[in-house]
């Protein structure tokens, strides 16, 4: 699968590995923070890459799991499932359109500290790449802080998805 980091293998071993008996079923994508596979137990492993990234993502889906969020804004939120410290994995449910995914960028409770000016060129550039759906996902990223204190560090359609735009 192009675009994915260069120890896939190493990745699938490591997933190998957590699922004991279960299987993979298929990468489902990667990036830089990590990759992504399907089981037959239908549920999704992510192997991240580092373990400052890994942190962050166990913590905002600990803390969704505290909050009892499967849902924020009408967006499906995957459910921690498990989690392996050393392997640096988390299970997760598999989620459809629309969903909020991607939480190896996030912060608990404070926002990263840029000048207001800053924060003013993200919005423009969020709004731009989000078209017609920036007041869908402006909502869902409000709504994340309002109710879980979540800071999505990686605003993107990839993440915050809903489907055909105009849906």
């Amino acid at each position: 699968m192009a675009g994915l980091p260069s120890d896939f293998e190493q990745a699938k071993e490591k997933a190998r590995s957590y699922l004991g008996n279960a299987q993979i079923q298929e990468c489902l994508g990667g990036g830089i923070d990590g990759i992504v596979f399907s089981t037959d137990r239908s549920t999704a492993l992510k192997v991240v890459e580092r373990a400052k990234l890994y942190q962050a993502e166990l913590n905002a889906y600990l803390r969704l799991r505290e909050c009892d969020v499967s849902t924020i804004a009408d967006c499906a939120v995957p459910r921690l499932v498990g989690w392996d410290d050393e392997l640096q994995i988390i299970e997760l449910t598999i989620v459809q359109q629309p969903y909020i995914l991607d939480f190896a960028k996030s912060a608990l409770d404070e926002r990263q500290d840029f000048p207001d000016h800053v924060w003013e060129e993200w919005k423009v550039q969020k709004q731009e790449e989000f078209g017609s759906d920036w007041s869908k996902a402006a909502a869902a990223y409000d709504e994340l802080v309002r109710r879980c204190g979540i800071y999505h560090g990686d605003l993107s359609p990839r993440n915050f998805a809903f489907g055909e735009s105009g849906d």
